[in-house]
């Protein structure tokens, strides 16, 4: 018997996520480990917000807060851009309850994973 194929959108993130996310900036004056905690806001609409801690290359910053949009795609990869501009691919749950993400922007290795924890 073969399964159907999972059908994701926008709508399949919607909620409050908690997420960890690890790597290094590997180019440019930057360069160093980071580590962020935080979590995100989907609105189910490509809209997503949130607040983080980080530590990067040992400075402290504590509840950043920021914005960006989301798509996600059918078969539920999808592409996140923070308004710094900030790039990633996603990897989201048929259902929606987590999601792992690779950063894609230029100079930087770095992945984590989201987990749902409210809404939906």
């Amino acid at each position: 018997a073969t399964e159907a194929a999972a059908t994701c959108s926008a709508a399949t993130l919607q909620g409050t996520y908690l997420y960890s996310y690890t790597g290094s900036v590997v180019s440019g004056t930057d360069r160093g480990p980071f580590a962020y905690a935080g979590h995100d806001i989907y609105d189910g609409r490509g809209h997503v917000s949130g607040v983080s801690t980080s530590s990067t290359n040992g400075k402290i910053v504590r509840r950043a807060r920021y914005t960006g949009t989301y798509k996600i795609f059918a078969d539920c990869s999808g592409t996140l851009t923070y308004a710094d501009g900030s790039t990633y691919d996603l990897f989201v749950a048929p259902d929606g309850s987590s999601n792992v993400f690779v950063q894609t922007t230029p100079g930087s290795v770095a992945t984590g994973s989201e987990h749902r924890v409210a809404g939906r």
